[in-house]
């Protein structure tokens, strides 16, 4: 449970990842406090290697044996959408939460895991074409933050970015800041 507060020890993350790997993520929910990191699901992050490796998370929010994650590389660059929409009716949202092989949750967890990821109410307030402040209000259990959650679980625009895997350096994107090796996270609010 301490690997993660200890100072000084350089393998202390890596431990405590070795030891969240043996456990749920119901078990390292309940183990572990926001700002530690949690494995949950499988993604390909090294073109050079065979197969999907463990997805590591953030935990930004914990009440009680639920918590809210945020993924701690930059793993996937995508559009948004084709046309402009709001984040109910982007492909990028439809890709997320969907369980199909071709999906994000269809790739990423196991069906076992799959349970383990809760509905959630995303509110999204953005301006439409008039400059009228609207809201689109639905139901996501993969989400982008909103521009509100970014700036109330960062402090800062360099917190605000992460480190892009190898995998996601290698594909033709300009989400990227000039060094290549850290990305800007898409936000859901289209303003």
């Amino acid at each position: 449970k301490f690997y993660g507060q200890a100072v000084g020890y350089g393998d202390a993350e890596a431990r405590q990842i070795a030891i969240c790997k043996t456990l749920t993520i119901e078990q390292q929910i309940s183990l572990l406090d926001k700002g530690n990191t949690v494995v949950l699901g499988r993604y390909d992050q090294d073109p050079n290697l065979e197969g999907k490796e463990l997805l590591e998370w953030i935990i930004v929010e914990k009440n009680g044996n639920k918590a809210m994650l945020v993924s701690k590389y930059a793993i996937e660059a995508s559009v948004f959408s084709i046309k402009p929409t709001t984040w109910s009716k982007s492909e990028l949202r439809a890709w997320l939460n969907s369980d199909i092989s071709s999906g994000f949750i269809g790739q990423v967890f196991y069906k076992s895991e799959r349970n383990s990821i809760l509905r959630n109410s995303t509110v999204t307030v953005y301006r439409d074409a008039n400059g009228a402040e609207q809201v689109d209000i639905c139901e996501d259990r993969v989400f982008l933050l909103s521009d509100n959650e970014a700036n109330k679980y960062f402090n800062d625009n360099d917190s605000r970015c992460a480190v892009a895997t190898e995998f996601l350096k290698t594909r033709n994107t300009n989400a990227f800041f000039s060094d290549n090796s850290m990305a800007r996270y898409w936000l859901r609010s289209t303003t």
